[in-house]
């Protein structure tokens, strides 16, 4: 079968899985996602997606792009004759963050708990947050990645009975819209904070929430794990000032090895990757962000991504994980 890479033309996630290609003289096809050809020519390929472009900083333009992304995922799902690294629609299953949290949850793979799969609007959130007793969630769209629209948002009571608010998020409001931005920022102000809330709430969105994160070093991290063919292959931890750790917006990343994690929980981060895995047999790989406890123990999975196996610290050194999917997809020992 003929390897097909479906993508963006001039992303490092094409430059580097064609680099790998290269290296390891094996042929690649690139397709790019707005120039697809009819399926026809499709049969007889594996093919590997990677995301549909986004450039518009318009978090509202989100949705546009992801029915368009689900329009593209469910006819490739139906061309005959190819096979696919990761199946289009398990790309989509996973896409769904709450959809995919609730998985979890009734399969018990441990996971960060889930408030609520659906918020109608910011008194809902508000009310289900007093009801559970949670002074901190976490607001997320429903579909996306990269931390764009996510809100880490907390409210609890003041000595005199009043709420006070503080949140953390990389979206800003520009003349009434909400802008993705690459900073992280601490907001106080309840007026910005509630229309920032509400735009989001608008769009679709889940809450889960806020638990406690391991610290190294003064900073708080989680861990980007890329598990494919039944194993991890790649772990990076991610640390953050603030709670929200995506290395798109700047953050750090540091090697797992120098957090000092005991050989215990590497096997236990392991297992509920595993367990995450067996739930999507559509999927020969995914990205999977683990949450660890304060003491650096007890790994959860916070999500899901059909497409997370871009890690810098991998690319610009072995540049592994893409040479292993090249090596499978053209049927070479790995």
């Amino acid at each position: 079968m003929k390897i097909v890479l479906i993508g963006t033309l001039g992303s490092r996630r094409t430059e580097y899985f064609l680099k790998a290609a290269q290296e390891l003289e094996v042929k690649v096809s690139f397709l790019d996602w707005r120039r697809l050809p009819a399926d026809k020519e499709l049969e007889g390929s594996i093919i590997k997606l990677d995301p549909m472009p986004f450039k518009d900083s318009d978090i509202m333009a989100l949705d546009q792009l992801i029915s368009q992304y689900r329009s593209q995922l469910a006819r490739l799902s139906l061309v005959t004759g190819v096979k696919f690294l990761n199946e289009p629609e398990s790309i989509w299953a996973v896409l769904n963050k709450a959809s995919c949290k609730k998985k979890l949850e009734e399969h018990h793979v441990a996971a960060t708990k889930m408030l609520s799969e659906k918020i109608g609007s910011l008194k809902e959130l508000q009310e289900k947050m007093e009801d559970r007793r949670m002074t901190g969630v976490f607001v997320k769209p429903v579909f996306g990645s990269g931390a764009a629209g996510v809100v880490a948002y907390q409210r609890r009571k003041d000595r005199t009975g009043d709420f006070l608010q503080l949140a953390y998020t990389s979206a800003f409001l520009e003349n009434g819209s909400l802008t993705n931005t690459k900073q992280l920022r601490r907001l106080e102000d309840r007026k910005e904070i509630e229309e920032i809330l509400r735009q989001v709430i608008a769009g679709g969105a889940m809450a889960e929430q806020w638990a406690p994160k391991a610290e190294y070093q003064g900073m708080k991290y989680d861990l980007r794990a890329v598990w494919q063919f039944g194993e991890i292959q790649f772990l990076v931890a991610r640390r953050s000032k603030g709670p929200i750790t995506n290395l798109q917006l700047n953050n750090c990343a540091l090697k797992v090895k120098e957090l000092g994690l005991s050989e215990e929980t590497m096997e236990s981060i392991r297992r509920v990757c595993s367990q995450a895995m067996r739930l999507y047999p559509g999927l020969s790989m995914a990205g999977i962000d683990i949450l660890l406890d304060k003491q650096g123990r007890n790994p959860k999975v916070i999500e899901m991504n059909g497409q997370g196996d871009l890690i810098y610290q991998d690319i610009f050194n072995e540049n592994r994980i893409y040479k292993q999917q090249i090596k499978w997809m053209a049927g070479q020992k790995m």
